[in-house]
């Protein structure tokens, strides 16, 4: 797992290089998660948005409802 580093603490410093390297991999797992999490709370969002309206809007009535007096 290790690769060319010797020890962990070694591999955690990168080389020096450990602020660039772990903070582009902090960046990328925000991005991953704002695109995961994102869009499924902006569907039930919408979903709520749309009951509400629903429940807030008279039905019209179908022709097969209607009753007609001769």
């Amino acid at each position: 797992m290790l690769g060319q580093f010797k020890t962990f603490h070694a591999f955690l410093l990168m080389g020096g290089f450990a602020p660039y390297v772990w903070s582009a991999y902090g960046v990328v797992f925000i991005v991953v998660v704002l695109n995961i999490f994102l869009p499924i709370q902006k569907k039930r969002r919408i979903i709520k948005m749309l009951k509400q309206q629903e429940l807030q809007e008279p039905q019209p009535i179908k022709e097969a409802e209607v009753i007609y007096e001769s």
